[in-house]
């Protein structure tokens, strides 16, 4: 039978089941070793990032660029944004960030709010290289 394990969090209790086999304890100890070698970051590490140009993947061809505004529940806000379909282009995720990072976001957006669910990945433009 798997284990339940109920994670103490700052804003919501979580639940996470884990396969047979994995120790319980060893997470727990594991878990508390990272937040005290990280300081106790924020409970949900976008909200350092508001205010910056961010690139939000997805796993289909989507991706969004904006800038954050913020961060509510399952939903994050990017205002003067770029939503991007790489099937619409010859150029892919990657050569598309290369250019928008030298030539600036392409606002097609003033606002647009996007499920959390359906990201993938998020990081900086500024940290995009060639």
């Amino acid at each position: 039978m798997d284990a339940i394990i109920n994670m103490p969090q700052c804003t919501a209790a979580r639940t996470i089941i884990l396969p047979p086999g994995i120790d319980k304890h060893f997470f727990q100890r594991s878990n508390r070793v990272a937040n005290e070698h990280l300081g106790n970051p924020p409970a949900n590490p976008l909200e350092g990032l508001v205010g910056k140009i961010v690139i939000l993947d997805t796993q289909g061809p989507l991706i969004y660029i904006g800038t954050l505004g913020h961060v509510s529940g399952p939903f994050v806000v990017l205002v003067d944004a770029d939503v991007h379909d790489t099937n619409d282009s010859r150029a892919s995720k990657d050569l598309y960030l290369v250019e928008t990072r030298e030539l600036g976001v392409r606002v097609n957006r003033k606002r647009v709010v996007i499920m959390l669910a359906q990201v993938a990945s998020v990081s900086l433009l500024e940290d995009v290289s060639n």
